[in-house]
């Protein structure tokens, strides 16, 4: 499928920013860029991100990095995408976004992270 595969593209979806980098098979970064995020407030301690913000950047992200290093797309061989550990997205029975990014900025759910630990936390930490 692909001529000369040989570059590999990470995406990094943080609470502060996003980030992209084109890497080559040995470990060389090509090309990187960085955007920051939009963090929005709906009230006191309150705090979400947009998920289609995320899906959108992500890709517009991708696509200044192969721009700017002038690599052409058949040469990657592979993508990878991380995100913010403990984020919660709420999605309909289509897949489509019904909340923001409930994140750890945000501490309007601490009272039942406390129930959970004081009541769960055996199996919150069980392999």
């Amino acid at each position: 499928m692909f001529k000369n595969p040989e570059y590999f593209i990470g995406v990094d979806l943080g609470t502060n920013g996003i980030k992209a980098g084109i890497v080559d098979t040995g470990g060389k970064i090509i090309e990187t860029s960085y955007w920051e995020t939009v963090l929005e407030s709906s009230g006191v301690s309150k705090m979400e991100q947009n998920i289609d913000y995320f899906y959108i950047s992500s890709l517009k992200i991708i696509r200044d990095v192969l721009e700017k290093s002038k690599i052409p797309p058949e040469n990657i061989s592979s993508i990878a995408i991380d995100g913010q550990m403990g984020g919660i997205i709420g999605v309909d029975k289509n897949f489509n976004s019904v909340t923001g990014l409930d994140m750890g900025l945000d501490i309007k759910s601490e009272k039942y992270n406390v129930y959970i630990h004081d009541n769960y936390l055996k199996e919150l930490i069980s392999t």
